[in-house]
């Protein structure tokens, strides 16, 4: 859907050029979403990895019933990993104490950061490439949707899996932003940073949809909030700096 919405922006932006009316519009579906937000529920199974088993029978029985299904007469047993009311649960600092996980930590901190790093640098430098520019940000989201099923035969399969899949990737991705750096923007169709770009931005879309799945895989449950959160954050920064993407290319790339 976040592909979707890329295109679907870009024909938003074409039709609705002052800024300030494409923000107000692009924001106010965001706003209905918050409000429809309260009237979801939590999730069962998190609210029984926290001992509130009532809670999570309620949401069970209004899920069956939403389902058309008849009134279960369930009763859940208490979970055996249920914190004790004098335990506090395991946070960011167990991500560090543990030898195994504060590297494993790291790593994926790292690959979040260049996933959102080239991603989000991708995206907001389609208007310094040749051609109409909304055409560009609209190709730029469409080009993920190939890249969902892409991951889903890859990551299943035994002789390539999460790590090599996610790996090949972003060194896919790696080459062809590399290759636009060479390469004129009247080159031709097949050799044109365009296409190039287009296809770094599909590369780099599936190692970061691996890159969900993978690292919360790679986190015990209880950890597993914690090192995401971290693992977000760390991709936060890499959105922060995609900007001055354009700006780094043209005064760092081409002044040797």
């Amino acid at each position: 859907m976040f592909a979707v919405g890329i295109a679907v922006y870009a024909l938003l932006g074409y039709y609705v050029r002052e800024w300030r009316y494409l923000a107000l519009v692009s924001n106010t579906l965001g706003v209905i979403f918050f409000l429809l937000s309260f009237m979801l529920p939590e999730s069962p199974r998190w609210l029984y990895s926290q001992g509130k088993t009532a809670e999570a029978e309620d949401v069970m029985q209004y899920i069956a019933l939403g389902n058309g299904k008849e009134r279960l007469n369930l009763k859940l047993k208490p979970s055996a990993g249920t914190l004790r009311k004098d335990e506090s649960p395991p946070g960011i600092l167990h991500l560090i104490k543990h030898p195994v996980l504060r590297w494993r930590t790291v790593i994926l901190m790292y690959i979040w950061y260049v996933c959102s790093f080239v991603y989000y640098g991708l995206t907001l430098n389609a208007g310094e490439l040749g051609g109409n520019l909304y055409l560009n940000v609209a190709l730029y989201g469409l080009v993920e949707v190939p890249a969902f099923p892409l991951c889903l035969f890859f990551i299943e399969k035994s002789w390539s899996g999460r790590r090599k899949t996610m790996m090949w990737f972003l060194i896919f991705a790696g080459s062809a932003c590399m290759f636009t750096m060479f390469l004129q923007k009247n080159s031709g169709l097949l050799l044109s940073p365009t296409l190039l770009a287009l296809c770094g931005k599909m590369m780099v879309s599936a190692a970061f949809n691996i890159a969900y799945i993978y690292t919360s895989e790679l986190y015990p449950t209880v950890l597993r909030n914690a090192g995401l959160g971290v693992c977000s954050m760390s991709c936060r920064f890499g959105g922060i700096l995609a900007p001055f993407v354009p700006t780094m290319v043209g005064t760092v790339f081409f002044t040797f």
